[in-house]
């Protein structure tokens, strides 16, 4: 019985070394690719570009920001489907929706 002990207490110690070590190597890896090669990451930077478009729609002024590859591409798409629901549903646009029911709901 205190031989079983003994063998998972051993085995847990093992086990624990083991991925003390492996930890240790990720680490040690990842300091070296940072030192010795920080072109590979300055890359993966490059990859990540930033795009931003500021407009004034809905009675405020907002600014979206887009990351990635297709930053530039997404941001005009993104600006009009904005301007599309403003046009639908705001309070100051007389064409919308929103501003009939307004004036109907002020009238009563």
């Amino acid at each position: 019985m205190k031989e079983e002990t003994g063998m998972k207490r051993n085995g847990k110690r093992l086990l624990m070394i083991a991925a003390c070590i492996y930890l240790l190597i990720l680490i040690v890896s990842g300091f070296v690719i940072l030192v010795f090669f920080p072109e590979v990451l300055s890359s993966v930077y490059k990859m990540q570009n930033k795009a931003t478009k500021e407009l004034f729609a809905m009675d405020t002024y907002i600014t979206m920001t887009a990351y990635g590859q297709n930053a530039e591409e997404v941001l005009p798409d993104a600006t009009d489907k904005l301007t599309a629901l403003e046009q639908l549903r705001s309070v100051t646009d007389s064409n919308s929706e929103i501003y009939v029911v307004k004036l109907i709901s002020f009238a009563l």
